[in-house]
């Protein structure tokens, strides 16, 4: 699975860079709002990407560092940095499910668009737990999934369809028993509702055209039940939008 990662990002990195949604989505801004970082802060960026989220924190100060298992995103974050002077970031190459700092290093552990790729999930929430701090806290936001498991295998099987480095949604309920047997107290979670634009989904992860006809083949034959839920907006044979929930939860260690 790491390396299908390493191939889809590498080959995106830069769409993922210009991409609107990753770079001034709305819930960047809930990220900060929830992480609260301050100028005396060491944070840790899980799976940084083109390094958005590490970008949005540094505004506050502290000292960043941003990490990813993709070589060719991180270089793309790091351009971006300079073209940006931002000088309070450092880059990584490393994988979340072990990372290379010693036990309660961190104040801040985030994380945004990234854990539904990892292999293992059970393990990148243990190191982002053995690296904060007692009284160290942790904001993650990702994709999130319907509780009725039929809804969320759909989902599941069209994402690895669109992008092979995918693994796994977790729902609501899966994010909070996450955070909650790795050791974390829980201060918010969340499930919100947004809306992908179809043409802009497929563009992102650069798919295949024989890949996009597959999914929309599957969206345009879906049940009734699944229409309802994701909100499929189909016009003239072909998919224009669709509904996709996201996860924010907040988590602390304790004291």
């Amino acid at each position: 699975m790491n390396q299908k990662i390493i191939e889809q990002f590498g080959r995106q990195a830069n769409a993922y860079y210009q991409s609107r949604y990753h770079s001034s989505g709305k819930d960047l801004e809930t990220l900060v709002k929830l992480a609260r970082p301050v100028e005396t802060d060491f944070v840790l960026d899980l799976a940084t990407g083109a390094g958005h989220t590490a970008f949005a924190v540094a505004k506050h100060g502290g000292r960043i560092i941003a990490t990813d298992i993709t070589s060719r995103i991180l270089d793309r974050a790091r351009e971006a940095a300079t073209e940006r002077t931002i000088t309070n970031v450092e880059y990584l190459l490393c994988d979340a499910q072990a990372v290379p700092f010693a036990d309660s290093a961190f104040d801040l552990v985030t994380c945004r668009a990234a854990p539904h790729h990892f292999s293992r999930i059970e393990p990148a929430m243990k190191e982002a737990y053995r690296v904060l701090r007692p009284g160290g806290r942790a904001v993650i936001i990702d994709s999130g999934a319907p509780e009725d498991s039929g809804l969320h295998r759909f989902l599941d099987r069209i994402e690895r369809i669109r992008d092979p480095s995918h693994n796994r949604r977790y729902s609501l309920s899966e994010w909070r028993g996450l955070f909650l047997s790795s050791g974390f107290e829980i201060e918010h979670a969340a499930l919100e509702e947004d809306v992908y634009m179809f043409d802009w989904w497929m563009k992102v992860a650069g798919v295949r055209d024989d890949a996009r006809r597959e999914i929309e083949h599957a969206i345009i034959k879906a049940t009734p039940e699944q229409r309802e839920y994701f909100r499929f907006d189909i016009q003239d044979g072909r998919v224009v939008s669709l509904r996709s929930d996201r996860v924010i939860i907040k988590g602390r260690r304790p004291l």
